[in-house]
C-alpha cells in the first residue's frame, strides 16, 4: 500500500472526500513526506466549520470528528 493510499484511508476520504490525489501529493512534499505531520495537517483542514443552516434545517458540524482524530497525529512539543 502506497503512503497515498494509506493517508486517504486515515482522512476517510472514502467515506468524507474533500482532498484531490494532488492536493494530498501537495502537503506530503510540503511536509518533508512526513506521514504524521501531513495527516495532522489534512485533518485540521478538514475540522473548518461545516455546519449548515437554511430554513430551521440544520446540519451538525462535524469540526470535532476531525480534531479527534488530527489529535492521533500531533507532534509533541
Amino acid at each position: 500500500m502506497t503512503t497515498l493510499e494509506k493517508l486517504k484511508l486515515e482522512l476517510r476520504e472514502t467515506s468524507s472526500p474533500f482532498f484531490s490525489d494532488e492536493e494530498l501529493n501537495y502537503y506530503l512534499e510540503k511536509n518533508n513526506n512526513d506521514f504524521n505531520k501531513t495527516a495532522y495537517e489534512c485533518l485540521l483542514l478538514k475540522s473548518e466549520d461545516d455546519s449548515i443552516n437554511l430554513n430551521g434545517l440544520t446540519l451538525a458540524n462535524n469540526s470535532n470528528y476531525w480534531l479527534r482524530l488530527a489529535r492521533k497525529f500531533k507532534i509533541n512539543g
